[in-house]
């Protein structure tokens, strides 16, 4: 049982051999029936005929005597004979004459001469189902010759017997070669298989394989390049793991020492400002866990909820929910949007830029600033895009500092806010998420940020 499955499990070496018995059999029967018909064919078999006739009257011509007219038809006839089938019944008859009637050759015996001679009568091109007729006269002789007309299942047989014994002949000797070919090409495959199978499972180095076939080298390009991928995703993971936990050690610190402020204080103005500091420490480790959170929830590619929704009303609703904190600094925050514009993208995807974006703005720019969101649809249909951009005349940021504001925990330098340094980074997962890019420039009147995203339409 076990090496009939074997026999049954699909190796690329079996269906490459598979598919050219195939093309070998497809081959076979292409040559047999081009051969068949042929063969079948009236006319070539006519013309066979008179090709025969036209040969024996150029020899009698030359002949001289009756004696030698008689071997030189023999010896076409007897020629011409051996290199017919017999199951195609196509055996040549002929009789030869001389002018005055008399019988100086024939090739069929007694027993079949009343039905050859009767074909022989028949007068030439007669339409007879068995039979071809061909006569020649010349001044010195008359030459009959008959033949059976070939038939299907004659034909057949001949054929198959004929055409399969020179395509045995040929079979080893076209498909040794290739099966020698194919199997040595799976071996570098196999090599890499077995390469790759020996690493341990934390192994993410390159391969480095010198592909000797220019068919391997992608492939072994590729698995590099992977790998590559796969030991900087690592990395990044570990980075973001270790930055993590510095970020939040920091506020549990706080905590930790607030506490024992507050167990042992002695005064209830000591207690207040233990607890406030407690709170703001537990504020920031909320904000930084619920952005932690935001982060992975924009990288997660299988949560896309994708819907046709109204964003202007999406943007007013969110710059509403942040207009109390914008009017607790002073910060003007304005809206400049269609009444209605319907899309279909991920709403959470949408919301987390936007909330991020404003945010940020709200928390960076001084008091009295100006903050502005424009929301506008470019192109129309398939082509167009739909363009989000938050404008601020904040302190901006530096031009050594813009290349990595989208890093993770990376804060800018130049200024006193505190922050986790994810916003951004949120940012810029959901609109990659979204298919879109986001562009940093200066912004209102040259100063401040302008973060401009423009998502394609799906």
């Amino acid at each position: 049982m076990r090496i009939f499955h074997a026999l049954l499990r699909p190796t690329l070496v079996r269906r490459v051999f598979l598919a050219l018995l195939v093309a070998f059999a497809l081959s076979w029967l292409a040559i047999m029936a081009t051969i068949m018909m042929r063969n079948l064919n009236r006319d070539e078999q006519e013309k066979s005929l008179q090709d025969f006739s036209s040969s024996a009257l150029a020899s009698l011509r030359v002949a001289d005597s009756e004696n030698a007219a008689s071997y030189y038809l023999a010896g076409l006839v007897d020629g011409t004979n051996r290199l017919n089938y017999g199951t195609r019944k196509a055996i040549i008859w002929a009789q030869l004459r001389d002018a005055k009637g008399k019988l100086l050759y024939t090739n069929f015996t007694p027993s079949e001469a009343p039905e050859i001679e009767a074909r022989l009568r028949l007068p030439a091109n007669a339409k007879e189902d068995e039979y071809f007729v061909v006569h020649v006269n010349t001044a010195l002789w008359t030459l009959s010759v008959a033949r059976h007309r070939h038939t299907f299942l004659g034909v057949l047989l001949d054929v198959w017997g004929e055409l399969s014994k020179y395509m045995l002949i040929a079979f080893p000797l076209i498909f040794l070669p290739i099966w020698l070919a194919i199997s040595s090409g799976m071996r570098p495959l196999q090599r890499l298989s077995d390469r790759i199978a020996a690493r341990h499972a934390g192994d993410l180095s390159a391969l480095n394989i010198d592909a000797q076939y220019d068919e391997l080298k992608p492939l072994a390009s590729t698995l590099d390049e992977l790998l590559l991928a796969l030991r900087n995703k690592i990395q990044r993971e570990h980075a973001f793991l270790s930055d993590a936990a510095h970020e939040l050690r920091t506020p549990m610190a706080v905590i930790l020492a607030q506490t024992h402020v507050l167990a042992m204080a002695d005064s209830p103005s000591q207690r207040l400002e233990a607890e406030k500091r407690m709170e703001q420490a537990i504020a920031r480790s909320s904000h930084l866990v619920e952005q932690l959170l935001q982060l992975a929830h924009a990288g997660h590619e299988s949560a896309t909820a994708v819907e046709s929704f109204d964003v202007a009303q999406l943007v007013s609703e969110e710059l509403a929910l942040a207009a109390p904190g914008a009017m607790a600094r002073n910060i003007e925050l304005s809206l400049e949007a269609p009444d209605t514009l319907r899309y279909t993208l991920d709403r959470n995807a949408l919301q987390s830029i936007l909330h991020n974006l404003v945010e940020n703005a709200i928390r960076y720019v001084q008091p009295g600033g100006q903050i502005d969101v424009k929301l506008l649809e470019h192109g129309r249909e398939k082509d167009s895009a739909l363009i989000l951009a938050v404008c601020d005349n904040g302190p901006g940021i530096a031009d050594g500092d813009r290349a990595l504001v989208f890093e993770r925990f990376h804060r800018g330098t130049g200024h006193g806010v505190a922050g986790s340094g994810l916003g951004l980074a949120i940012v810029k997962r959901a609109v990659e998420k979204l298919g879109g890019e986001i562009v940093l420039s200066n912004g209102l009147d040259d100063r401040g940020c302008r973060f401009e995203v423009t998502i394609p339409a799906r």
